[in-house]
């Protein structure tokens, strides 16, 4: 019982020190606009989880809100960890 305690708790303190870290990072997307300003392609969890991945911070696509960011500027996107944790990273979408 206490081993699982103590497991439980490592893993808690790994996705809040995950969160913690995603407060400093800024993930930059380019995307392709067209002249009245709509978007070709659109940013998603996939790419998102991807992104933060070659920064070194690992983390499961299903963490991410299933949404399709079709415009530019800078958006906060939330992150859902196991154990009621919560975190977010930023992003920058630039028309390309």
């Amino acid at each position: 019982q206490e081993q699982k305690e103590k497991s439980l708790s490592r893993e808690t303190q790994k996705y809040r020190d995950l969160a913690e870290k995603l407060k400093s990072s800024l993930l930059e997307f380019k995307i392709k606009v067209g002249e009245k300003g709509q978007a070709f392609g659109s940013i998603t969890s996939s790419k998102i989880a991807e992104a933060l991945r070659k920064k070194g911070i690992e983390i499961e696509k299903e963490w991410l809100p299933e949404e399709h960011i079709k415009s530019t500027g800078e958006k906060s996107v939330k992150i859902k960890f196991p154990r009621d944790i919560a975190g977010e990273v930023r992003i920058r979408i630039e028309a390309e």
